[in-house]
């Protein structure tokens, strides 16, 4: 655990632009490891960053941290154009653990990302909202060879989701996976 006066000047690193982009991204990385939500704010602002190093550390450090503060600023990284951020932004926002991430990462569950669609898939198991199920069923019968990676997350989060209603469909959905192969 890094004390305040580290947990100061990592902050002072992660927003001085000047500072080289590795730089910047070990101060993002540590932060989180740091847990302190005094860097909230500094990371959050670091979602922003031109490098998308920097913005997939500090995402990734939103969601060690786990303050909902970061929410808002996490839903809005699910759009940034490095795959890598969008994923890291899902899988922070599964750890979160806010209601208010569940319309967003029902949207990912379309993204080009394999990567991104597996983290939303398992945020939204994590959610635990029924009003996953449905999207997450459509995510579970998409062809595209990427999907293919998540499709056992995908049947994970509609059991962890414990809905009585997503049992007879993933069973179907399975059944018919079965008898394709």
């Amino acid at each position: 655990m890094a004390d305040k006066g580290e947990v100061d000047a990592l902050i002072r690193t992660l927003r001085n632009k000047n500072e080289d982009w590795q730089a910047r991204a070990i101060a993002a990385a540590m932060l989180g490891n740091a847990g302190d939500a005094k860097a909230v704010d500094a990371l959050i602002e670091a979602l922003k960053d031109p490098d998308n190093d920097v913005r997939k550390r500090a995402a990734e450090a939103l969601g060690k941290i786990g303050d909902t503060k970061a929410v808002d600023a996490l839903i809005a990284a699910l759009k940034d154009p490095e795959g890598e951020v969008r994923w890291r932004a899902a899988q922070a926002l599964g750890t979160i653990g806010d209601l208010k991430a569940v319309d967003p990462l029902i949207q990912v569950l379309l993204d080009e990302y394999w990567l991104v669609r597996h983290h939303a898939a398992e945020a939204l198991g994590n959610l635990g909202d029924s009003k996953a199920v449905k999207p997450l069923l459509r995510a579970m019968k998409d062809e595209h060879w990427s999907v293919r990676h998540v499709q056992a997350t995908i049947a994970s989060a509609l059991q962890r989701l414990e809905e009585t209603k997503a049992a007879k469909p993933v069973l179907q959905t399975i059944a018919e996976k079965v008898l394709m192969s």
